[in-house]
């Protein structure tokens, strides 16, 4: 189990290194970061998300697990609300860089890590039920996660919310649920298969790329805020994430998939989200890189302690 997550992590920084890479010798642009994300993350992610459904859903294990989107959105509102009084340990603080640390106190690797460490350890299976949490997830990253950076349209929070990601995982529900995916042509379920398997990928890539332009950005004023970032990313708030975890009346199944959620560095995303709504992408993308470093250590450490990977799901 142990060798599985260590894995995980080290392919996560072979795509880093990749997109890096790519935008070292100039065969990605800076500029062209957002536009590419979104196609991947819209498109191929969406049909991934389906495809999985499809293949390792059960609609009888949703009475198990409709806990997880309300854990999902009750962690980020706690690594909201934490934020609040963490904010002060920062030095050189100024409001772009407050927006954006309290987001990725609220916003942590929800997706992109997971989706490897369950899909190694468990499969098909695995992922289904890390999608059901992934409906809290995307609702609260549209909204909590917009707010936090002074995002008040309405107009624009409705939008993000019908977000393809979500849409699919909704469809995958019910065409499951209710026994139409028998009809959906086999040509199109390979498709997505793999085409979808490629996602992860590409946009680990393109956030990769977009790492190599804020650390050739680092100052030595970050070194401090970094720090304490980390502390909590990695310390702090999954463990007082896991003790509310083990004091609720959960099924195996969903403790385990909100603590192996619980136990993830940073988000890799919100740098993207940074450059949308004027916080500091150089900041979040460098606790990005920091935390996962740290977190090759501390998740496999994490997941031995809490006996989360053993056996089935």
């Amino acid at each position: 189990m142990q060798s599985q997550i260590f894995l995980a992590i080290v392919e996560l920084f072979l795509y880093f290194a990749l997109g890096s890479i790519a935008a070292r010798l100039k065969a990605v642009k800076e500029e062209e970061i957002s536009r590419w994300s979104s196609f991947v993350i819209n498109y191929i992610y969406s049909l991934y998300i389906f495809r999985t459904m499809i293949a390792g859903f059960e609609l009888s294990q949703f009475r198990e697990l409709w806990p997880l989107p309300l854990i999902s959105i009750g962690m980020m509102l706690f690594g909201a609300l934490m934020s609040i009084p963490l904010q002060y340990g920062l030095t050189h603080r100024t409001p772009r860089l407050t927006r954006s640390f309290r987001n990725i106190c609220a916003m942590n690797n929800f997706g992109f890590l997971p989706i490897i460490i369950i899909g190694r350890l468990w499969g098909s299976e695995g992922l289904s039920q890390l999608f059901v949490m992934l409906l809290g997830s995307y609702t609260g990253y549209w909204t909590i996660g917009i707010l936090l950076f002074g995002g008040r349209n309405p107009k624009e929070i409705l939008k993000k919310l019908l977000n393809p990601s979500t849409v699919a995982i909704l469809l995958g529900l019910i065409f499951k649920g209710t026994g139409l995916y028998r009809y959906i042509p086999e040509v199109f379920l390979d498709f997505s298969g793999k085409i979808g398997a490629g996602e992860v990928p590409l946009i680990l890539t393109m956030i990769g790329a977009n790492l190599w332009f804020s650390i050739a950005k680092f100052r030595k004023e970050s070194i401090w805020n970094l720090t304490w970032y980390s502390l909590i990313r990695i310390v702090i708030l999954p463990a007082l994430m896991i003790l509310i975890l083990i004091l609720l009346p959960l099924s195996p199944r969903v403790y385990r998939i909100a603590a192996i959620v619980a136990l993830m560095p940073s988000s890799t995303m919100s740098s993207v989200l940074s450059r949308i709504y004027d916080g500091d992408p150089d900041f979040t993308s460098q606790a990005a890189v920091v935390t996962h470093v740290i977190a090759m250590f501390t998740v496999p450490l994490g997941m031995i302690l809490l006996k989360i990977g053993e056996g089935e799901i």
